[in-house]
Formats: structure tokens, sequence, C-alpha cells
């Protein structure tokens, strides 16, 4: 697909999500794959020309057959994926419509402060960074729904982020799903 920039009109272009992929995957408790910051199916982008943040909706997908030029398509550059810094920038600028929005840019902060840890590197830098960090999740975890299985495992892996070892288990525990016994399995081992 092919976004145009609401701003200043350079078009950018967005990877099939199966190239995100090519290079192998591995699947992380908090539900990322890889390292988020590249492997994310971006839903949201920064023009690599003047910075403007923008949601990749169809309000400024160009149509194939706008972009007559072969040659031209293949020049477009891929979109410019978000920083962390970035991402807070959309939560205080009134780039956030709903709260659908909302729950993608939170979980996208939490993948990138995971993906340190990934790195081998400190979650968070300083106590200012640790709190953005604790509000972040803790907004993100306010915004979850309980009722499907996927939410509570993920609510379940926050709390256990959050040092909240006995409600993670709790949590957990009252999944009763066979599918996810073995995921269980190795989170309880990690809160004991």
């Amino acid at each position: 697909h092919i976004y145009k920039c609401p701003n200043c009109g350079t078009l950018t272009k967005r990877l099939n999500p199966t190239d995100l992929l090519r290079d192998g995957t591995k699947f992380y408790s908090d539900f990322s794959v890889n390292i988020s910051k590249n492997c994310v199916w971006p839903r949201i982008a920064k023009c690599r020309e003047c910075d403007t943040i923008s949601w990749l909706r169809n309000l400024n997908r160009v149509k194939p057959k706008v972009v007559y030029d072969e040659s031209l398509v293949a020049d477009i550059k891929d979109v410019g994926y978000l920083d962390l810094e970035d991402y807070f920038t959309v939560l205080s600028s009134g780039v956030v419509e709903n709260e659908t929005d909302e729950l993608l840019v939170r979980r996208n902060i939490w993948w990138l402060y995971n993906d340190r840890v990934k790195l081998v590197k400190r979650i968070y830098k300083d106590k200012d960074d640790l709190k953005r960090w604790t509000n972040n999740i803790e907004h993100y975890l306010r915004l979850l729904e309980t009722t499907g299985i996927v939410d509570k495992v993920v609510i379940a892996e926050i709390n256990r982020n959050l040092g909240e070892f006995d409600n993670c288990i709790s949590i957990l525990n009252s999944i009763e799903d066979d599918q996810w016994l073995e995921y269980r399995k190795r989170l309880i081992a990690e809160c004991e």
C-alpha cells in the first residue's frame, strides 16, 4: 500500500506483513515478534521528509492507479517507524482519536521498552523514564478488556512486568483453556 503524507504530500509505502518476518520469527511473552521496532506492521508512521506523524488509513491512502510509473513506485521509501519519543508525542498531541488508537500506541510503547530487555539493556534509563514506563503500562492495563483470553494473558504479563507476581499467577490460573497450558506453566515458573 502507498500512503501520502497529509502535511507535505510525500509518498511512502508500507511493506507486506510477511516481508517483516523474512529473517525468522521469535515470539515473546508480551506477544511481540522479534524486535518490535522493525516487526510491527505499522498503522501509524512518521513522514521521512517533514516528520509529520499520521495514521496509515484509507483517508491518506493512494489508489494504485494514481501512481502510473512502476519505477516511481520502486523509488518510494518505506514508512518511517516511530521510536519511543514519537509514541509519547502521539499520546500528548491529539493524534490518538479513540480508545483503539490509544491501545495500539500504548502497546507499542510497552513493546519498545521490552525491546531494551531483549537487547540486554535496562528497561528504563532513570527515575523519569521509570515513571513514563509505569504510567504507560498502568494506562494500558486499564484499557484492556478482561473477558477475552488473549487480553487476560496480556494482563497477566503486565502484572508480571510490574512485579505483581501473585496477581499474574492468579490470572493465569483462571485461564482454563488447554491451548494456553504451556504458556501458563512458563510464566508461572518465571513468577516463582
